[in-house]
């Protein structure tokens, strides 16, 4: 989980401006201006904003590219034409890509324990990662049943088509 994921991705789009409720204001001297503002002319101050929201029409945009680009900083790449635009891949130097699946603000990691590790510790690196505890290192058994294809080496497709047969 990134506390505060959408707080971090700047704002797109044309500039967009609030009023926030007096009750709602900090106490400090940063927010003077404002008082004296509404004390003046009886009416809500505007403040305009720079960073995105939870619930603010455009804020999931604006995190998902703001994830894209800090998960491509870390060689993930998002995977093209499968109709989904939160899975991405990293080739490792050994053994199978990395295989990372982001849902808002949370992400998944899957792959061997030890390289799991390690793209959770470089995707940390930009992503800041919340300090409590927040992931469970566990290899998942069964994983053989997803299946990855490759259409004439452009497509990927992820499908659980072996395992829905069995069942």
């Amino acid at each position: 989980d990134v506390p505060g994921a959408y707080l971090t991705a700047p704002l797109s789009g044309p500039p967009t401006f609030v009023e926030i409720d007096p009750r709602f204001w900090p106490p400090d001297e940063e927010w003077d201006n404002a008082r004296r503002f509404y004390e003046k002319h009886g009416e809500l101050p505007l403040f305009r904003l720079w960073r995105s929201l939870y619930g603010l029409p455009r804020g999931d945009t604006d995190w998902n590219l703001r994830a894209d680009t800090l998960l491509a900083q870390k060689d993930f790449q998002r995977t093209a034409d499968v109709g989904e635009d939160t899975i991405y891949l990293r080739e490792e130097e050994e053994g199978d890509p990395t295989l990372c699946i982001r849902y808002s603000d949370n992400f998944v990691f899957t792959n061997e324990l030890k390289t799991c590790v390690q793209a959770h510790i470089d995707a940390d690196e930009v992503l800041h990662f919340g300090e409590e505890e927040n992931f469970h290192l566990t290899e998942i058994v069964g994983m053989e049943r997803i299946v990855m294809d490759i259409d004439d080496g452009k497509n990927i497709f992820w499908h659980q088509t072996s395992y829905a047969r069995m069942i």
